[in-house]
């Protein structure tokens, strides 16, 4: 959009997290909250050999991590043409954003102490344990029709930016089933490091998250492939259960979801990319 950035955003990846230069050199493989490495940590003892397959999220999940919002507060600060006026809106909705708990269902406003989009604090603030939501509250208002129109960044075009150009036009369908999968496969140490060490302004190996597991990056499959082929179980027993499979997508990237790669999901993955190309797969790979 003609800004240049006063802070350079460093490209720590999703999917090419475990072929960067500062994770390769400590031997880590995938980094992200430790609820969750925890979580690949057990799963790694329990199962020798266990492989970690990529598969890309929606185009909005990279709201929560660096790479938008540091674009967004950086062009922000320099945007001399939004009015006080709207800056003080911004912030007000921040500080008013409610946030509903999944499980419980009670409603909070957890960002109540938002030191304000243009404050010398904001960069401190957004990397404080815990403030991942405050990242992706940012972009989910900021991205409104009438804060765009006010002259704030266009959240659209900071998303395609700070996205690779491999993934910027990724399958988005609500159930998740046919989202690219395979760009990146690892297999996790039997007895896994997980480091602390990422999140803020001087990470060790990842600013978004504060911990990361140790493995071998494997590379990637030729194509990838629609993520109910290398997880069909997972979709066979939602539909068993009788869940909506608008829902799928939300449970499956919430969800370690474990799945033994059996000789026919491995055919089906071998011959995917041929097919792709002859114009053979209509329906069935759903």
């Amino acid at each position: 959009m003609g800004v240049m950035l006063k802070n350079p955003v460093r490209w720590h990846g999703g999917r090419d997290c475990p072929c960067d230069r500062r994770s390769g050199e400590l031997g880590l493989v995938w980094a992200s909250d430790p609820s969750v490495i925890s979580g690949y940590a057990k799963q790694a003892r329990e199962n020798p050999g266990l492989l970690g397959i990529y598969s890309a999220m929606g185009a909005r999940s990279g709201d929560f991590s660096h790479h938008v919002a540091d674009v967004i507060v950086d062009m922000t600060k320099q945007a001399d043409w939004i009015r006080k006026k709207d800056i003080k809106r911004f912030d007000d909705k921040i500080k008013s954003y409610e946030v509903k708990n999944d499980k419980t269902k009670k409603i909070t406003r957890p960002f109540k102490d938002f030191p304000g989009i243009t404050s010398p604090e904001i960069e401190k603030y957004l990397y404080t344990p815990g403030k991942g939501g405050a990242r992706k509250a940012i972009a989910d208002v900021m991205e409104k029709a009438s804060f765009r129109n006010a002259g704030f960044p266009d959240l659209s075009v900071v998303r395609t930016v700070v996205s690779d150009p491999d993934m910027r036009y990724r399958v988005n369908d609500p159930s998740a089933m046919l989202a690219p999968t395979g760009g990146r496969i690892v297999r996790f140490d039997a007895e896994p490091m997980t480091p602390i060490g990422g999140e803020g302004n001087i990470p060790r190996f990842h600013k978004t998250y504060r911990q990361a597991i140790s493995g071998e990056d494997l590379g990637a499959l030729e194509m990838p492939v629609p993520r109910s082929l290398i997880f069909p179980e997972f979709f066979a027993r939602r539909r068993a259960e009788g869940t909506k499979m608008s829902s799928d997508r939300r449970s499956a990237e919430i969800s370690n979801v474990l799945q033994r790669i059996t000789p026919e999901i491995a055919t089906d993955v071998e011959v995917y990319p041929d097919m792709y190309r002859r114009g053979l797969l209509g329906e069935g790979i759903l």
